[in-house]
């Protein structure tokens, strides 16, 4: 097949020629940031996360604590790694199949009547399980339909207002000094990421000020794409009318 053809000596050239290393380290980066970001729910998250071991007789924490491996990925980009993985799955005849998916015109309305058949045999199977149905079907409508009694609202948990804190949480700051540039640190829970914002006042400007502003984030607005996140670096700005933010997101190294 014409596919086969192109597929293979595709396949082969970048094996030969090599992957592109910038992308590999831009997709590995990425991964690593999905991977080290909490979002909620974290907890669902985490806890599938878990399962992949657990479920196997393995350490349901192993899978918590894989940051390691995006390092040994990364230096694996050098040594020829992904391209000899290319090659082992892709090139690898004896154990390379190939399957042709024919579509069906007919398929579709053979499932519908197939599935009329099924019914019409249900139902003429047994009055007795039609009528059945029917009323468990009506119960289904009155039981959703109806208010739940107060002894049902009482097993819903609750927290009494008194057990809310009255006052915000204290989010833990330290002030800085930076190259002499004042700096508010937010300490907080370590995932290997450190959130860099900069903001930049437009206050007292002239109108002319904020054409420049507006040239600059316009240049600068958009994060970085995989090809340009070779570094484990990400950024993106955001204007108003009072000042710019830069936020850079990067990850520790060790």
């Amino acid at each position: 097949m014409q596919f086969m053809k192109h597929y293979a000596s595709t396949t082969s050239k970048l094996v030969e020629n090599g992957l592109d290393h910038e992308e590999l380290h831009a997709i590995i980066n990425q991964m690593e940031f999905r991977y080290r970001e909490s979002h909620e729910p974290a907890g669902l998250m985490y806890g599938q996360r878990a399962m992949d071991s657990w479920l196997y007789g393995g350490d349901p924490a192993e899978p918590l604590s894989n940051g390691k491996i995006f390092d040994i990925l990364r230096e694996k980009i050098e040594q020829g790694y992904f391209e000899e993985l290319l090659a082992s799955f892709l090139l690898d005849e004896e154990h390379l199949n190939s399957l042709t998916v024919v579509p069906s015109t007919t398929m579709g309305a053979q499932r519908i009547a197939d599935e009329k058949k099924r019914l019409a045999d249900i139902k003429a199977s047994s009055q007795e399980n039609v009528l059945k149905y029917i009323e468990q079907n009506k119960a289904l409508d009155l039981w959703q339909q109806s208010t739940d009694t107060k002894e049902q609202l009482a097993t819903l948990p609750k927290i009494h207002l008194s057990e809310i804190d009255e006052k915000p949480e204290d989010l833990p700051l330290q002030i800085e000094k930076v190259q002499s540039v004042k700096t508010l640190v937010h300490p907080a829970q370590e995932s290997g990421i450190v959130y860099l914002f900069f903001y930049f006042s437009l206050a007292g400007n002239y109108n002319q000020a904020f054409t420049s502003s507006w040239i600059i984030y316009r240049f600068t607005h958009e994060p970085t794409n995989y090809k340009e996140d070779r570094s484990p670096v990400t950024t993106c700005c955001t204007q108003r009318p009072w000042f710019i933010k830069y936020r850079y997101r990067c990850i520790l190294t060790r």
